[in-house]
């Protein structure tokens, strides 16, 4: 369920040599095509803006990397289409955020097909980031305005990207005309801000519609962090039937995310698993901190297929029914 034929990948860039942004697309089939247009030079002498196409067996994966060092290298917005249903994986051996703080970190995600993108994002604000959160949202179609609270941020074409902050809001990042695009959220390093406590990290927002009414997950790597922490989610009305582990979480962690019908809770929790439910959808995401060390991803997500990419007109249907067989169930 979670392959397609169109991504668009996001990273962080790096002020490190040989750390450079790199990415892989898989195949599940035979024979798939893979055309891919970076955004920066690769490895091979693949240009920016300049599309390539390389044929993929069942199993086979290619590997790309960013060929040149600096800041203004970056693989957000390579756009990769292909034949056949193909999954992606992109990000940066150790991303700088935001350029000119230490330190850098391991940062890599799942990328999300671009039939899965919404056209509104609730973000909250990092735990341990008094000094704010970095996001970027990046663009499937032109021209597509990006508001920050109902305020004009910035616009952005396909394969472009706005960055926001870093803001210690809490948030709702929508595009005006209802366009799909997606929103990528930062962890800052930890000499960007007073609390010098984890790392740069990368994780995936999720739409609203992608919400899901009950998670099981759990913290990341033992003792290696100092921290745990989870961020929910949910429907103001759904506050005190909005359960951890079978226990309602009380009132007073929830605060509004803005002016929408969602309210945000950042819960400091022990190592373990965990499980959420809620009586409408809610969405989580789970962090961990360590000194220049951390983790962040989503806990899951319903990924339908919420955004009809690259077919604006309905199948159409005929149906001719044969009677008479003999149909073994």
């Amino acid at each position: 369920d979670t392959l397609n034929p169109e991504f668009i990948l996001a990273d962080y860039g790096t002020e490190f040599t040989d750390n450079q942004g790199a990415f892989v697309v898989f195949a599940r089939f035979d024979n798939t095509d893979v055309t891919i247009t970076p955004t920066a030079e690769l490895i091979g002498g693949h240009l920016p803006g300049v599309p390539f196409t390389v044929t993929l067996q069942a199993g086979e994966g290619y590997y790309g990397r960013i060929a040149l060092a600096g800041t203004s290298q970056n693989l957000t917005g390579t756009i990769v289409e292909s034949s056949e249903v193909v999954g992606v994986t992109s990000g940066n051996n150790c991303g700088v955020v935001p350029f000119g703080f230490g330190f850098c970190d391991h940062m890599f995600e799942v990328i999300q097909p671009t039939q899965t993108w919404g056209s509104s994002y609730l973000v909250a604000n990092l735990p341990n980031r008094p000094a704010g959160t970095v996001y970027r949202a990046i663009g499937s179609v032109d021209g597509t305005q990006i508001l920050v609270d109902g305020a004009p941020a910035g616009t952005v074409n396909r394969g472009g990207f706005l960055e926001i902050g870093p803001t210690v809001s809490d948030s709702e990042i929508s595009s005006a005309g209802g366009e799909p695009f997606f929103v990528v959220q930062y962890m800052t390093g930890s000499q960007f801000g007073p609390i010098e406590i984890g790392d740069p990290a990368m994780g995936n927002c999720t739409p609203p519609e992608q919400y899901k009414s009950e998670y099981t997950f759990s913290t990341v790597g033992g003792a290696q962090f100092l921290e745990h922490w989870i961020t929910v989610i949910a429907e103001t009305s759904d506050i005190g039937s909005v359960l951890l582990n079978g226990t309602a979480i009380g009132a007073g962690s929830f605060s509004p995310v803005g002016s929408t019908i969602y309210s945000v809770a950042r819960l400091n929790v022990p190592e373990g698993t965990y499980s959420t439910s809620s009586p409408n959808p809610h969405g989580v995401t789970v962090e961990g901190f360590n000194d220049d060390d951390s983790y962040l991803y989503p806990a899951g997500a319903r990924f339908q297929f919420i955004n009809p990419v690259g077919d604006a007109n309905p199948p159409i249907c005929d149906d001719d029914p044969i009677t008479g067989l003999n149909v073994a169930s």
